[in-house]
C-alpha cells in the first residue's frame, strides 16, 4: 500500500479505481470551491472552518477513487457539507448544521442546475449526502455518496489535525481536561454516546469509536495512522492523571503545534519531554 503525506497526516491511499472528471465537471468543481472558500472567510473556526473542509474534500476524493464512487458529486458534497457552520457562527442554532448546510448551498445548486451544470438527480444526491453526514442512519437509508462523505469527515478527527480540533472544541465548551472520578479506560470497541463526554479525556474515547463505524475499506486503512496518534494522547493524558500532574489545554495545543512542525508520526513521552525542553529554552 502506498501512503503519501497529506499535510502532517497520512491521508492518502493507493487508488484501486480512478474516477475521471470531464472538463466541464472540473471547471464546475473549481467554481464551487472558490465560492465555498469565499463563504467561509466570514468565520474563523479551527474545528469546522475552511481548513477542515479542504481536508475532508481530499479524504473524500481518496476514498471515492478507492471505492469507485462518483468523484464529481463527492467533491461538491464535501465542499458544501459544513456550510451550516457559517450560520452557527452567527448564533443560528434553530436547525442541525447539516440541514443548514443544505439551505446555504441551495442557491448555488440552483444556479448550477439552471446553467445545465447539475441535473435534478445530482442535486438530490448531494443534498441527501449533506443532510445525512452527521447522523447514524440505517443501512437501507444510506447511499455510497453518504458513506464516502461521512467517512471523510470522521477521518479528520484522527491524527494531529484531529487532536487539535478535538482539544480546541473541548476548550471552547469549557470541559475539564479530566473529570475527577470518570473511568480511565473503556472496553475495546465500546461505542461511547455523546452524552457520556464529560471531559477532553473522555472525548478521545468517543473519537476512537469512529474507527468502528467507518463504512469503506479505503477509509479504514487511511484511519490507522491517525487512530494510533489519538491512542497515544489517551496514554499521555492517562499517565498524567495517575501522577496527578494534569496539563491544561494550552500545553496540549502547543505540543500539537510542535509535533506538526517536527512532522512527528507518533506522540510519545520522549516527544513530550523534547517539547518541554524546547519550550523552556524559548522562555529563558
Amino acid at each position: 500500500m502506498n501512503h503519501e503525506k497529506f499535510g502532517e497526516e497520512v491521508m492518502n491511499h493507493e487508488s484501486k479505481k480512478v474516477s475521471e472528471l470531464s472538463e466541464i465537471e472540473k471547471n464546475t468543481v473549481e467554481e464551487v470551491e472558490g465560492w465555498a472558500e469565499e463563504r467561509f472567510k466570514v468565520i474563523s473556526d479551527p474545528v469546522h472552518g475552511w481548513d477542515h473542509v479542504q481536508r475532508v474534500t481530499k479524504n473524500a476524493v481518496t476514498i471515492c477513487r478507492g471505492e469507485g464512487g462518483d468523484e464529481f458529486l463527492t467533491r461538491i458534497s464535501a465542499l458544501m457539507h459544513d456550510l451550516g457552520r457559517i450560520n452557527e457562527s452567527k448564533g443560528d442554532h434553530r436547525y442541525p448544521h447539516a440541514l443548514l448546510s443544505i439551505f446555504e448551498g441551495s442557491e448555488k445548486n440552483r444556479d448550477l442546475y439552471q446553467r445545465g451544470l447539475l441535473d435534478l438527480e445530482q442535486w438530490r444526491k448531494i443534498s441527501s449526502a449533506v443532510a445525512g453526514h452527521s447522523k447514524l442512519l440505517k443501512a437501507e437509508d444510506r447511499t455510497k455518496l453518504l458513506d464516502i462523505l461521512q467517512d471523510a469527515d470522521r477521518l479528520d478527527a484522527f491524527g494531529f489535525n484531529g487532536m487539535f480540533r478535538n482539544i480546541s472544541e473541548d476548550k471552547k465548551f469549557n470541559l475539564p481536561v479530566y473529570k475527577e472520578g470518570e473511568p480511565l479506560d473503556y472496553p475495546e470497541g465500546y461505542m461511547m454516546k455523546p452524552k457520556e463526554i464529560v471531559s477532553a479525556y473522555s472525548h478521545l474515547f468517543f473519537v476512537i469509536s469512529f474507527k468502528d463505524i467507518l463504512s469503506n475499506e479505503t477509509a479504514k486503512e487511511m484511519a490507522e495512522p491517525g487512530v494510533m496518534i489519538v491512542k497515544d494522547f489517551i496514554n499521555l493524558i492517562r499517565n498524567r492523571i495517575q501522577k496527578n500532574e494534569i496539563e491544561g489545554y494550552d500545553f496540549w495545543l502547543d505540543f500539537i503545534d510542535y509535533a506538526k512542525k517536527q512532522r512527528l508520526e507518533r506522540a510519545t513521552e520522549e516527544d513530550v519531554k523534547n517539547f518541554i525542553e524546547e519550550r523552556e529554552k524559548r522562555q529563558v
